[in-house]
């Protein structure tokens, strides 16, 4: 902006090369630096990436023409510079493919020890891939990388990626989304709330200067390119606050948030609207908006009405079962499949009673039980490689060289004794498709199977956790602990039909356990939506909680130290009647 100010005068054109590095090049300002400095006189503009542990900086890319801005997406980061290795890794350590999404890990003489006092250790580790001594350690940067012709793209922080009502989202694309608005001047786009149960996504806002826009307009033009769980609260501020650095002050902006909200988790404003509201009804709907905000809190999405319906104002599958909870609390009842089928408050409202109505087994199906049976074998491969190689939490967060192909492995040696057991159930829908399914052992005349390594590590981790509880708190023999050992939905299902396939599907199993005898269902569940429908509803047992990160196997490996404080592995009993 300085050089722009007076064209005549040829300012700092003795200064041949340019370096930036710390920040993201954007296309933009590569443009203006060959607007001003043009293509011919010598040039250079150098991008570089890295950070302190690598000793300022790992790769470089060099522009000398206005020309290579659009040779790709982004302006590369590059070539590793000299005495420096740089590696774009999957989820298990391997090398990721041409085009392929895979996190940055840098290895060579410029690479720090580790950190003082030897925090985050698994950030330095061995280099599985080294061929020279030089580079026998690698250091995970927390970036992402793209490999195009040549050179790598950088892709985003691996911690901008979050979960959202249950979708993963990457910040930077709602960033690129609130950036593209004609009037936003500057946007910086953050998560609040992650230690909590509805983490946010605020999107902090500078508009241009005579610029009328107001949220609703801003939020508007970011449903016409985002997902509806990807829209962020827009807040318009005056100012965007900087570091010293001149790096955005991101914590200045959620103390920013907080205070303006009064965000003490005490206090929390929220516009509940009861108009047409009969006076009958006024006491139930007061109950129930009132644990919708409480559930919900600041990520509502608009006034809590009659006219709103549960999933737009921001509900999803796990807190829909903590609202019914919770109602249930305050004496009042609705039934599970109503609540989630319910278009508006005003419907939740009507199907309320003050009465417990009826037991679980009471509700009309959403789906028909069947035996599992030879002909759904690939259907329900394909659901489980879905839920636990690509959905589950713990699954994400391994590094022990498992698999997708692992668990299609371990349905086809476990098949013929599933089948020949006949404790297994599908769910199908009106054309017969299955969509989901729970594969069920008796806990004490399981197959004898070996696994390969990483899943071997996997069913380590389950056996540490039910080894002991199983052993010195369950029934003693054959017939009397059915094992309920892995449970997968079809990834096509809406968040209404997710809850009631798993519903059904714990309530079959309780069925099965009833019908041969057994003295109850055991299970290790991982997934809070589970945990919640299993405790809260269903009534099962809570006999071990565990948090995931504390793990250590028999080799020292902390397989899941990157999991966060909030994982647990719940391990569950039902006695049945």
């Amino acid at each position: 902006m300085y050089l722009s100010l007076n064209r005549s005068e040829r300012r700092l054109h003795r200064l041949k090369l340019w370096v930036c590095s710390g920040e993201t090049l954007s296309k933009e300002l590569a443009a203006k630096f060959f607007q001003y400095f043009g293509d011919h006189d010598g040039f250079k503009l150098a991008n570089f990436y890295g950070s302190t542990e690598v000793m300022g900086d790992a790769t470089y890319y060099v522009m000398e023409k206005y020309s290579q801005i659009d040779l790709f997406p982004t302006i590369p980061i590059g070539r590793p510079v000299d005495n420096c290795a740089v590696f774009l890794l999957d989820e298990e350590m391997k090398p990721s493919r041409e085009t392929d999404t895979g996190e940055i890990w840098v290895a060579g003489q410029n690479l720090a020890r580790g950190y003082v006092g030897g925090q985050a250790p698994e950030k330095f580790c061995n280099n599985p891939h080294a061929s020279h001594p030089d580079y026998s350690r690698i250091y995970r940067t927390g970036d992402y990388g793209v490999l195009c012709k040549g050179v790598i793209l950088y892709a985003g922080r691996t911690d901008s990626q979050i979960k959202i009502r249950g979708h993963r989202v990457d910040l930077q694309e709602v960033d690129r989304a609130v950036a593209a608005i004609q009037g936003v001047e500057r946007g910086v786009v953050l998560s609040y709330g992650q230690q909590y149960e509805n983490p946010e996504i605020l999107a902090f806002v500078k508009l241009g200067p005579n610029v009328r826009l107001n949220v609703q307009r801003i939020e508007s033009a970011l449903k016409d390119v985002l997902t509806d769980y990807m829209i962020p609260q827009v807040i318009v501020v005056e100012h965007i606050p900087l570091l010293s650095s001149g790096k955005v002050d991101r914590q200045q902006l959620l103390k920013m948030y907080e205070n303006t909200n009064n965000n003490d988790d005490t206090t929390i404003y929220l516009d509940y609207d009861y108009c047409d509201v009969k006076p009958e009804d006024m006491e139930a709907a007061r109950a129930l908006f009132e644990t919708v905000g409480e559930v919900l809190g600041r990520s509502a999405r608009g006034a809590i009405s009659l006219s709103a319906g549960f999933y737009e104002l921001g509900g999803n599958s796990l807190n829909s079962i903590l609202t019914i909870t919770k109602l249930r609390d305050k004496g009042f009842y609705i039934e599970i499949s109503a609540f989630l089928g319910a278009s508006s408050l005003g419907e939740v409202l009507r199907h309320m009673s003050t009465s417990p109505g009826g037991t679980e087994e009471s509700e009309s199906p959403k789906f028909d039980v069947v035996r599992m049976r030879h002909e759904h074998k690939n259907r329900v491969i394909e659901m489980i490689v879905s839920s636990f190689y690509e959905k589950s939490e713990l699954e994400r967060l391994r590094h022990c060289d498992v698999d997708r192909w692992d668990y299609a492995h371990f349905i086809e040696v476990y098949w013929e004794a599933l089948l020949l057991a006949d404790l297994s159930v599908v769910l199908t829908n009106n054309d017969g498709t299955p969509v989901a399914v729970v594969l069920n052992f008796d806990a004490r005349d399981e197959p004898d199977v070996e696994f390969t390594w990483g899943m071997a590590k996997i069913m380590a981790f389950f056996e540490f956790l039910e080894g002991k509880v199983r052993d010195t708190m369950l029934p003693k023999g054959k017939g009397a602990i059915l094992n309920s050992i892995m449970m997968a939905t079809c990834s096509s299902l809406s968040p209404a039909d997710n809850v009631a396939a798993i519903r059904q599907l714990e309530i079959a199993t309780v069925n099965i356990a009833r019908e041969r005898r057994f003295l109850g269902v055991f299970a290790t569940n991982t997934s809070p939506l589970t945990q919640q429908l299993g405790r809260d509803v269903l009534g099962f047992q809570i006999l071990l909680d565990y948090q995931v990160n504390k793990y250590v196997d028999p080799n020292g490996d902390r397989l899941f130290a990157m999991a966060p404080d909030d994982l647990r592995a719940m391990v569950v009993w039902k006695p049945v009647e």
